[in-house]
């Protein structure tokens, strides 16, 4: 939560979870995840697109984090290395 804060407060909401695997992040609605989908990648960190899990083609300004299998650590480097694809 607090590396979601640090690098997306300014961009994006949420809701820190209360248990689970994922987290959802929400931008605004012209915002398309899908399209920094390959970037991420190439920063060598990922998130589902919200379009992925929508069986409409709906929620494409959402994104799905994973938080199940990585350490406090990884999360805050993989958050931090995505921030810039949304600049």
């Amino acid at each position: 939560h607090e590396a979601l804060q640090l690098q997306f407060g300014d961009l994006a909401t949420w809701q820190r979870p209360d248990g689970g695997y994922f987290v959802w992040v929400r931008f605004d609605d012209d915002v398309d995840t899908t399209r920094f989908r390959d970037g991420a990648r190439e920063l060598q960190t990922g998130f589902l697109p919200g379009r992925f899990c929508s069986s409409k083609g709906g929620l494409s300004n959402y994104l799905r984090l994973c938080f199940a299998h990585y350490d406090e650590e990884g999360i805050r480097e993989g958050i931090a290395r995505m921030r810039p694809l949304f600049d």
